[in-house]
């Protein structure tokens, strides 16, 4: 609770100052033209509740506006802002100034109202009501403008789709026509495709007449859906605990704001205004505690792409790192040695299978859905190049891949077999005794580590993967170190590779020159707007935000929503960005399917 003193200033007859101060205790200050407002304003051009202060740390409060019509902030016209000691801020003809706080007050606020003015005697005034409430419109005065009103509103949206009801022709006529009012203005409109399975049960949804769809009912299908930002303390009911949620405006989002049925399949927004209402200007809106940089349009106003990398801590731990395409200090740690540019060379390749020239599908194939790229296999990819053979004798026989362990027991096993079979130029040195196996065992085990060592450190594993050789006084063993290669390189957007399929790898990635496994071959933003533009762009792809990022993000938790708000629960939001935000992407009410309206014609 904060405690805040209120400096009243009116002059005297004379012309003097008569100040009276007064004490108030509350959570935040509220403004506006209603008797319960803490900073009452005397003005009819003032709202009821008109403004809210909030305290925003060392000394400074969030001036926010809850009526469209915005506060004067030191002469300036804003919805939002912050104030500082000495700054003011009006409404109407009052004007508020904020002082320095004391040892006793949180803050303390001078308060001067100015006398209104008299708006009747303007001459704008007095010329309209001269002109078009005295004389009227076409000699019709208000009584007669209020019938002819009414007349038009019945006609339009009663007596003419009521008789198209009953005359097809003339039902054709109008629903032909866009000027002509039709029976579509009753009808609810046709349900999301994914929701057709609900057509006809109304109450599934609509649980009390005449009351919009509550969060709750659309939670007990969609109880997964994941938040879009970190969720608020439950409840919010006090500004410090909006301190460790910096994203009201999210919060107090309602489904129905984003997601409008009865409209088709447009049950999701797609202008770019609706994400970049927020997104312009997001460090402000959360007091600097996002570090997402801004972003409007794709084309003219948007950060370059950040990729995830995984690095190792020096405890061995993974982490996942995210760095812009563009940073110098960006390489994949993907502990593999794979040249690109050596596989594309153009003049081709000597392999076992014989002579060839390799393209980026050779390894490089699409998943099912042909979205994302399938992880690289060795016994699908690699093996047709890389065999791991290693007797000259038996070409057929190979170790395993990936198991260091097990290729040493191979190789033993195999050895093994020859000396106990008398296959093997040098078992002829060695001293066999059916009574003692003991010599063949360290004989296939000593050939075995010496062709482990050729395969490990030589031709095979080490050519692409770090090898690490342990040697005691017992045995011999060998680590490799797994690759870590990123799945998925932008886990914060999507891309579909079945979009582009008449794009040249090349375009994008640029491995034809790569000599090291550390380049990361990932196109930065200008790759991309080379084809893509933002939602008004006339030369390129129209691209808005939903093209590439979710809004509701799966890293986050489960959205929690309450059925009814909790008594006393404060809910923040700037109510003008959402109402206009909301405005900007209501789609137009296509209530049913009107030859020659949605055919494009």
């Amino acid at each position: 609770m904060l405690r805040i003193q209120i400096i009243t200033i009116t002059r005297s007859i004379k012309g003097g100052q008569i100040r009276k101060q007064q004490a108030r205790d509350c959570e935040q200050l509220t403004v506006g033209r209603g008797t319960d407002q803490i900073l009452h304003v005397p003005d009819p051009r003032a709202a009821l509740q008109h403004a809210q202060l909030q305290p925003a740390g060392h000394n400074r409060w969030r001036l926010e506006s809850l009526s469209p019509a915005g506060v004067l902030l030191n002469g300036k016209r804003v919805r939002t802002g912050k104030l500082k000691p000495g700054d003011h801020f009006s409404i109407g003809a009052s004007e508020f100034t904020l002082r320095e706080p004391t040892d006793e007050y949180a803050a303390v606020i001078e308060v001067q109202h100015h006398p209104l003015p008299d708006m009747q005697s303007h001459p704008a005034i007095k010329r309209y009501v001269a002109t078009h409430i005295g004389t009227g419109f076409f000699g019709l005065r208000r009584r007669g403008l209020a019938w002819l009103a009414l007349l038009v509103v019945i006609s339009a949206g009663l007596i003419i789709p009521m008789a198209g009801f009953f005359q097809p022709d003339l039902q054709q006529t109008l629903q032909a026509n866009r000027a002509l009012p039709d029976d579509h203005i009753w009808l609810t409109g046709e349900l999301f495709s994914g929701h057709q399975h609900l057509e006809g049960d109304c109450s599934y949804c609509h649980r009390k007449p005449f009351v919009r769809v509550a969060d709750p009912v659309c939670a007990e299908c969609h109880a997964d859906t994941r938040s879009h930002a970190d969720p608020p303390p439950e409840g919010i009911l006090s500004v410090a605990e909006l301190e460790a949620f910096n994203h009201p405006d999210v919060a107090a989002q309602q489904c129905a704001h984003c997601h409008r049925e009865h409209n088709g399949a447009r049950i999701i927004p797609a202008k770019q205004s609706f994400c970049g209402d927020c997104h312009g200007d997001l460090e402000q809106r959360t007091g600097y505690a996002s570090a997402l940089p801004a972003a409007t349009d794709f084309a003219d106003h948007h950060p370059q792409f950040s990729t995830t990398l995984t690095r190792r801590d020096i405890d061995g731990g993974i982490r996942q790192l995210r760095m812009a395409i563009d940073d110098p200090d960006m390489i994949e740690q993907s502990q593999l040695s794979f040249p690109h540019d050596r596989h594309l060379d153009p003049a081709g390749l000597e392999t076992p299978s014989g002579f060839q020239v390799l393209s980026c599908a050779d390894c490089h194939q699409p998943d099912a859905g042909g979205r994302y790229m399938q992880p690289i296999d060795f016994e699908t990819q690699c093996v047709q190049c890389h065999q791991l053979n290693f007797d000259p004798s038996n070409p057929e026989r190979v170790v395993p891949h990936g198991k260091p362990a097990e290729v040493v027991n191979v190789l033993t096993e195999f050895y093994a077999e020859l000396a106990l079979r008398g296959a093997s130029r040098e078992v002829s040195n060695l001293p066999l005794n059916s009574n003692d196996p003991s010599a063949v065992l360290l004989w296939a085990r000593q050939q075995a580590l010496r062709t482990g060592n050729s395969l490990f450190e030589g031709r095979a594993c080490g050519e692409c993967h770090q090898v690490t050789r342990q040697e005691n006084a017992a045995q011999i063993t060998w680590t490799i170190q797994p690759p870590r290669v990123a799945g998925i390189w932008f886990p914060r957007s999507s891309f579909d590779h079945s979009s582009h399929l008449a794009t040249e790898c090349s375009v994008c990635h640029d491995a034809a020159t790569s000599a090291s496994s550390d380049d990361v071959l990932l196109p930065g933003i200008a790759v991309c707007q080379d084809c893509h533009g933002g939602e008004h762009t006339r030369n390129r792809v129209a691209s808005t935000c939903i093209a590439c990022h979710r809004y509701h993000q799966p890293v986050l938790p489960y959205q929690s929503r309450q059925a009814e708000p909790k008594s006393g629960t404060l809910y923040l939001w700037n109510q003008p960005d959402i109402e206009r935000a909301s405005q900007a992407t209501q789609p137009a009410r296509t209530n049913r399917r009107r030859p020659g309206r949605d055919d494009g014609a």
